[in-house]
């Protein structure tokens, strides 16, 4: 018993070992591609920034990644993506960066920033820089629904109006942007009316591919590792328990004394008569106690 308990504990701690070596965080030195999409007076008197990334292919994961972010950010969304929308995680802001933890590949970071303001003129000035390179950085401006004009600089090379929103979009061309190479862009538009694009009591959106806006989840993600090790402590300790229990039980031994049989008064042959009212001895011959003067009965 002794030897397979050995075992199980050696089993355990292997599967514990490996779940927390598979759990270490690796930094992230690359991004194989990320996509920002930026919203100024979208749901808020402000700029609303969605970047979209992607770690290479084979990364180990989970992966430690650190996003630029102005100092004044406000953040809206920290999470990874999969094929149930996005999933929250935990975070740190500091520094201009926004560090964070994920076990999906793809990602996503949103915050709002503000703007510069002169009378019916605003302007943003977006700027990347990052300690690690980005194989393909896009980016694409949304002009607000009450402006009446957007220019952006550099140029954009693609302007076009969304037929799922009817809005119009400023986007640049893709390159690739090594680590520590700012990439900077700057737009000015000018407000026709004050409003916003959508009611502010809308839920804020994540954007797809087409610009088309979708609701973020938050669920939170189950990482099957732990389960797993959890799993194997608590069968070990209910293994261990049983163990334990079938040898204290086996090796166990009662103190109780045992309590000796009553010996059958013999009355047969010995010449000797008890009282039946009082228990005491009395001669053969006599017809009566001599302790409390009962008639004695014989057999």
């Amino acid at each position: 018993m002794k030897r397979v308990f050995l075992l199980l504990v050696l089993l355990a701690s292997m599967l514990i070992y490996s779940s927390a070596v598979s759990l270490a965080q690796q930094p992230a030195n690359e991004i194989d591609s990320v996509q920002i999409s930026i919203w100024p007076d979208f749901d808020d008197p402000s700029v609303l920034v969605l970047l979209t990334g992607q770690l290479p292919e084979g990364v180990a994961l989970p992966a430690e990644v650190s996003i630029p972010v102005p100092n004044n950010a406000d953040l809206n969304a920290v999470a990874f993506i999969d094929d149930q929308g996005m999933v929250s995680l935990d975070f740190e802001q500091g520094d201009g960066v926004v560090t964070f933890s994920t076990t999906n590949p793809s990602f996503r970071v949103e915050y709002y920033a503000p703007y510069e303001q002169s009378g019916a003129i605003r302007s943003y000035d977006f700027e990347w820089l990052s300690d690690f390179s980005v194989g393909e950085l896009t980016v694409e401006v949304q002009q607000p629904a009450n402006a009446s004009t957007l220019t952006t600089e550099p140029q954009a090379t693609n302007v076009y109006t969304n037929q799922m929103d009817g809005l119009v979009y400023h986007g640049l061309d893709a390159q690739a942007v090594p680590a520590g190479t700012p990439y900077r862009l700057a737009f000015t538009y000018e407000m026709s009316s004050d409003g916003l694009t959508v009611n502010p009591a809308a839920t804020v959106p994540s954007q797809t591919s087409d610009s088309q806006a979708v609701a973020p989840t938050t669920e939170t993600g189950i990482n099957w590792l732990w389960v797993a090790g959890i799993v194997g402590l608590v069968a070990l300790a209910v293994v261990g328990t049983w163990l334990a229990s079938t040898r204290m039980s086996s090796g166990r031994k009662s103190t109780r004394p045992v309590k000796p049989k009553p010996k059958a008064r013999d009355t047969v042959g010995s010449g000797v008569v008890y009282c039946h009212n009082c228990g005491q001895a009395a001669d053969g011959s006599d017809s009566f106690c001599r302790n409390c003067g009962t008639e004695l009965r014989r057999q």
